[in-house]
């Protein structure tokens, strides 16, 4: 890689993270906004739903352009937003805007204001953004993250305990959709339940795909969707297989059934994949397997991946889970014929506890057992079988798709795609600080998302027209000239 492409990588990455706090990023983010149209769209659409504007020094299009901006430069609560657009002398420049026109009190009106059109304003956007930048939504990327919040929420129907993706059981949260193109440009998103059931997000969301497949037509005869694990079942495969306007492809979770359907195949079989050197070495066979839901059967295309590096680090994770397992079985041992330790049952309680807890314990058999004088003994073995077995998945993971006209190296750069929009989607629970909200009704949870959402599309438009521009080329022409 010259210095120059090193350059270039590096601006993107740069602009990746956290965006600086200077009036460079707010002329940047303000022309991309302003090519967006969103002004203008947020105020035709409330115009055209008979909203009305009472504010005349400040419309509901310059609040949403306010917010986008703040979200992206440095996220406040909605409280020390006026504040901030004072502080930053260029934002009032901007709107010509008095300190008090953007208290809280102002921006929960808008929140309210925009809820009932917010479908329409984003397809307003969304569409002004395909024009202008010649977007492509042929591949689309799905994830689903959990953002949880501060307060009981009594009145949220949204806004529920229960099935966390980020742990927080305790917490009350929803779970946020959102379908991204190579590129990282949201296409869609979709806000669900924080207790509901990940299986029903997985069919909805699949609804939601297909809708804004048809409603932002495609360059080609049919849109693929990209998922990971978590997104894909044999339900939602057979769901798929039925589609004339939409083909999946996405890594399968390693179920039993798949771990036994791997570890037969001959090493022999494996071909080796055309990658780039810094993907490292990988294999791949390719071959079918049959999806059952509800006795009803379908025969798809699959690939089981072998990449060297993560065989390596699949190997090492064991060791160290071993070696873990038998430092807390040596650790015990010193604790033996003392105290409680003294009795048969007690000490197999134990040992059985630390088997459930203990990460290891799989390849490791213990025995507990007594010396002459009528000490109990920990002795403990290798359980090199099952190791011999479990090595044999080393490396390895399944990628299923209903397209079966991509070669395996297409198959494996798109589904490695998703590199790209995970770092934009993990925007949402970084930078555009969408956890530990403090609003308390839905419709303003709701508008407060799509708002974080148009800041993700800012974003992401930015980022792409940076890693498309040449060195030579200034920035601002390049964005003016999109």
């Amino acid at each position: 890689m010259n210095s120059e492409c090193k350059y270039k990588n590096q601006i993107t990455k740069n602009n990746s993270q956290t965006i600086n706090k200077s009036p460079g990023d707010v002329v940047l983010l303000k022309r991309i906004i302003d090519r967006l149209n969103i002004e203008k769209s947020v105020n035709k659409i409330l115009k055209e739903k008979g909203g009305e504007n009472k504010y005349k020094n400040l419309d509901n299009g310059q609040v949403a352009e306010i917010l986008c901006l703040n979200r992206l430069i440095a996220p406040k609560p909605m409280y020390n937003v006026a504040k901030w657009a004072h502080e930053k002398k260029f934002i009032g420049d901007i709107h010509e805007i008095p300190e008090s026109s953007m208290n809280d009190d102002r921006i929960c009106e808008f929140l309210d204001v925009i809820n009932p059109h917010l479908e329409d304003i984003w397809n307003e956007i969304i569409n002004t953004a395909i024009k202008k930048y010649n977007l492509s939504f042929d591949t689309l990327f799905n994830d689903i993250t959990s953002s949880y919040f501060e307060g009981e929420y009594t009145k949220s129907e949204l806004n529920a305990s229960g099935l966390s993706r980020n742990k927080r059981f305790y917490k009350k949260h929803i779970e946020l959709g959102v379908n991204s193109n190579l590129e990282g440009i949201p296409l869609s998103y979709s806000i669900f339940k924080g207790n509901t059931a990940h299986e029903s997000n997985k069919a909805e969301n699949m609804a939601i795909v297909e809708k804004s497949i048809t409603q932002f037509k495609t360059k080609k005869d049919k849109a693929t969707i990209v998922v990971d694990r978590a997104m894909l079942d044999d339900k939602i495969i057979l769901g798929y297989s039925n589609r004339k306007d939409v083909d999946y492809l996405g890594m399968l979770k390693l179920t039993d059934k798949l771990c036994e359907f791997i570890k037969e195949i001959e090493d022999i079989k494996y071909v080796l994949l055309n990658t780039k050197r810094d993907h490292g070495l990988f294999k791949a066979y390719r071959t079918s397997y049959q999806f059952t839901y509800n006795n009803k059967t379908v025969e798809e295309t699959v690939l089981v991946y072998f990449s060297e590096s993560k065989a390596l680090h699949d190997k090492k994770t064991r060791d160290k889970f071993i070696k873990s397992y038998i430092k807390s079985i040596n650790d015990f041992e010193l604790k033996l014929n003392k105290t409680i330790y003294k009795k048969l049952d007690t000490i197999e309680k134990k040992v059985t506890k630390l088997a459930r807890n203990v990460k290891g314990a799989k390849y490791v058999d213990v025995a507990i057992t007594q010396n002459r004088e009528g000490n109990f003994m920990l002795k403990y073995s290798i359980n090199q079988k099952i190791i011999d077995e479990e090595s044999k998945l080393d490396g390895k993971y399944i990628i299923a798709t209903n397209n079966h006209t991509l070669t395996n190296e297409e198959i494996f750069y798109t589904y490695k795609q998703r590199n790209i929009y995970e770092k934009d989607f993990s925007l949402i629970k970084g930078p555009l600080q969408l956890p530990l909200i403090f609003l308390k009704e839905d419709t303003k949870i709701e508008s407060l998302i799509f708002i974080i959402m148009l800041s993700l599309l800012s974003h992401s438009l930015l980022k792409m027209l940076i890693s498309e521009s040449e060195l030579n080329v200034k920035i601002l022409e390049i964005i003016d000239t999109k």
